[in-house]
């Protein structure tokens, strides 16, 4: 009997031990039917314990009634008691769960506000329940009016890029409500309430309810229509770029074909002046000796010495002429002209060669016909490199002349200067070359008469710098020669 109410007595001891650690450590955190029912349980204890020891003394009779009640209470009290220390740790846990899931859901919704991508959530109809802050920005609606728009609401008007209407079925939420699987970079265009377009990449995927059914789709909506305006810049500054290394190439490939022609001109020029000069030079040189070793013959001998010193001071002025206009070292002395007066002189003074050479020369001259702003004596040189060929190259019987015209062409004024002959003309293949250096054709070679090649080249060049151009006109047919024209700016 005494080990009973030792026992007891420790019991109680912890008891009390225990609650006041209890109480004290979790005094604002210990439910109230805990408190209530710790209290119960330290009188049901403290009432057994008394029992216990009045029993061990003899003195039962007093407690008797209650015998009976206690027995019963204190197991009743103890069930209780550890039912309510185990609903308040449960209470505690789903207390903790519950701000968990605050938290993780504060969380999300921070995720979703500040997304840069749009976040749009339908049901299985196609409704929207769901849009964060950048898909209003996207779909161009607040998200109080996108939560009542399906996604084949009319008024969006899904198109493609280049504004055809964008396939039904191939639309992002279709696809996956009727695959089930995720779709990725949809690309198509809406069309905003307010009615400006958007070009959208759109990503997909299927959500499930408990049974493993489609229950919904989420997508996220990018608006990369700024992105593809920069892409098609792009785009479009990589094609000019392109095209402009192409043109600089090409214009490299020019400059250096261009060089390589210069070079070969070079060469071809070096080549054509030596032998130009090389032939009167021998000549001299020959008729030199022959006037040593035969006197008598000294006449014929000087003739041919003056016809060949002429030639070889002709060729040397043709040359320093070409140099002089090539590096523009030619100042012209402007002065308005009159065409008519020049033309004139020029067939004067070429009317006795003419006559020798059994040929016609004469002038048609237009009246009237307004000064031209040139160089006379350079403009002279030109007609008298074009009268001279003409009187060359024409046999006996035929004929040159001279006339002038004004010409209106593409609404500009010009005074025009022509010479015609009849002579054997120019090949059609050898005019695209007749003003090039050292050109001589078939007729000069043929024919053998004297030239450098040099003078429809120092021709053209004069005229250029008068602002001015020179044309060849010939069939290619003997006898129906050959016409050049000068074209001249009017003066003022």
């Amino acid at each position: 009997m005494i080990a009973v109410i030792l026992f007891d007595a420790i019991a109680l001891l912890a008891l009390l031990v225990g609650a006041f650690l209890l109480i004290r450590g979790r005094r604002h955190t210990l439910h109230r039917d805990t408190r209530w029912l710790l209290a119960g349980l330290l009188i049901a204890t403290m009432f057994n314990t008394t029992s216990n020891l009045l029993e061990w003394t003899g003195i039962t009779a007093a407690l008797d009634p209650f015998e009976d009640y206690i027995e019963l209470l204190v197991p009743a009290l103890w069930g209780s008691f550890i039912y309510a220390v185990l609903r308040e740790q449960i209470e505690q846990q789903l207390r903790a769960n519950a701000a968990r899931l605050r938290r993780e859901k504060e969380l999300v919704e921070r995720i979703n506000e500040a997304s840069p991508a749009g976040i749009v959530m339908f049901d299985r109809s196609g409704q929207i329940t769901f849009a964060n802050l950048r898909a209003e920005q996207v779909l161009g609606l607040k998200r109080t009016a996108s939560m009542e728009r399906h996604y084949n609401t009319p008024a969006w008007r899904a198109t493609t890029e280049d504004g055809s209407p964008f396939p039904e079925e191939e639309l992002p939420l279709v696809r996956v409500l009727l695959t089930g699987q995720p779709v990725l970079n949809v690309q198509h265009a809406i069309q905003w309430p307010t009615g400006a377009r958007r070009l959208l990449s759109i990503n997909a995927a299927p959500l499930f309810d408990d049974t493993g059914q489609i229950d919904g789709v989420v997508a996220i909506v990018e608006d990369i229509t700024e992105r593809r305006r920069v892409e098609r810049e792009l785009e479009q500054h990589r094609g000019q770029l392109e095209q402009m290394v192409r043109q600089r190439t090409a214009e490299l490939e020019a400059a250096n074909e261009q060089l390589r022609v210069l070079s070969r001109a070079k060469d071809e020029f070096i080549s054509n002046v030596s032998h130009e000069l090389r032939t009167p030079i021998t000549s001299i040189k020959l008729h030199h000796r022959l006037l040593a070793m035969l006197p008598e013959k000294h006449a014929a001998y000087m003739e041919t010495l003056v016809r060949e010193t002429r030639r070889l001071e002709q060729l040397v002025e043709s040359l320093l002429d070409i140099s002089r206009l090539d590096q523009q070292a030619i100042d012209l002395d402007l002065k308005p002209v009159d065409l008519n007066m020049l033309a004139n002189t020029c067939a004067a003074d070429r009317l006795p060669l003419a006559a020798e050479k059994g040929l016609t020369l004469s002038t048609h001259l237009a009246a009237d016909l307004p000064q031209v702003l040139a160089d006379a004596a350079r403009l002279e040189q030109v007609l008298s490199i074009l009268l001279t060929n003409a009187l060359n190259y024409t046999p006996r019987g035929g004929s040159v002349t001279i006339a002038t015209q004004m010409q209106r062409v593409d609404g500009r004024e010009w005074a025009t200067l022509s010479i015609s002959d009849t002579g054997p003309g120019i090949a059609p293949d050898e005019q695209p070359h007749i003003f090039e250096r050292f050109f001589r054709g078939r007729a000069g070679r043929e024919t053998g008469q004297p030239g450098t090649g040099l003078g429809l080249a120092i021709a053209q060049e004069i005229i250029a710098q008068h602002q001015g151009h020179i044309e060849c006109s010939s069939t290619g047919v003997p006898g129906e020669g050959v016409c050049f024209t000068i074209w001249l700016p009017q003066a003022g």
